[in-house]
């Protein structure tokens, strides 16, 4: 038998996705951006008052700046280094979540995700929403900690029984959920938080709240988070502390439930 060794990496391989962050990673640290203290992928060049911030995600790399001249010396520079770049100077989608300028500031949005979500389960979505007779106005019913509980205490009798396509199905839904949730809906954080904890012994009462977690983000409609340009002209500068830009807010934990429940005031 017989081996060959590499002499580079080759895309779709293990250990290819690494070796390229590890690639891009130097590049940039050598070329004068340094790393975000919180997200080891999201890098900041500054030059001044010039600044450029650049994401990483595999070789998609979104990035924002006040100065484009900035921008075109670290784009030139890759590619005299033999980077190979495509160029699109208006963002408007990244990693299924839709960017639109609105002027004042951009606004980060789910719709295409979101309806993609509901008509996997359209008709799912009709038969709840035939017995609830009425629009759904929010995330989840008052009971819904009770029945995580009641789901927890009883699955070790649930999961003998549990067909496997419906975990399936059930764990599909909340994941899609999930990925909303973070990106652009913290209207359904709670909720969601609410059903992951469920994933290994779901049961039918949470299979409905699931459903009425999209059913709400169907009649909901489409909404997203505003970031605007200038943090003054917020209509919630109460968040912000004066001259910092930093958030403020309070934390406080839920006693309904063992496990802490964390929110934001």
């Amino acid at each position: 038998e017989m081996a060959s060794l590499l002499g580079k990496s080759l895309y779709g391989l293990v250990q290819s996705g690494r070796n390229w962050w590890l690639k891009l990673s130097e590049w940039l640290m050598a070329f004068g951006f340094e790393v975000a203290f919180s997200e080891p992928c999201l890098y900041v060049l500054r030059r001044g008052h010039a600044f450029m911030i650049l994401a990483t995600y595999v070789d998609d790399m979104p990035w924002g700046s006040n100065d484009m001249t900035l921008v075109h010396d670290v784009f030139d520079a890759m590619r005299k280094d033999d980077f190979k770049l495509t160029w699109y100077t208006n963002l408007t989608e990244v990693l299924g979540a839709q960017v639109q300028d609105v002027g004042d500031g951009v606004v980060l949005h789910q719709a295409d995700y979101i309806n993609k979500i509901i008509s996997v389960y359209a008709s799912d979505i009709e038969q709840h929403e035939a017995l609830l007779r009425g629009q759904v106005q929010t995330p989840c019913t008052t009971y819904l900690a009770k029945d995580v509980i009641d789901a927890q205490e009883s699955k070790v009798q649930i999961i003998d029984d549990l067909d496997p396509k419906f975990a399936t199905r059930y764990r599909s839904l909340v994941g899609g959920l999930l990925y909303a949730s973070v990106v652009s809906n913290p209207d359904i954080s709670y909720t969601v938080g609410q059903l992951c904890r469920a994933m290994s012994f779901p049961n039918i009462n949470l299979w409905n709240a699931a459903l009425h977690c999209l059913t709400y983000l169907k009649h909901r409609g489409t909404m997203g988070l505003k970031y605007y340009k200038n943090p003054s002209d917020s209509p919630i500068l109460g968040v912000f502390r004066d001259g910092t830009g930093m958030v403020r807010g309070m934390v406080d934990a839920s006693w309904d439930i063992v496990r802490s429940t964390s929110g934001w005031l």
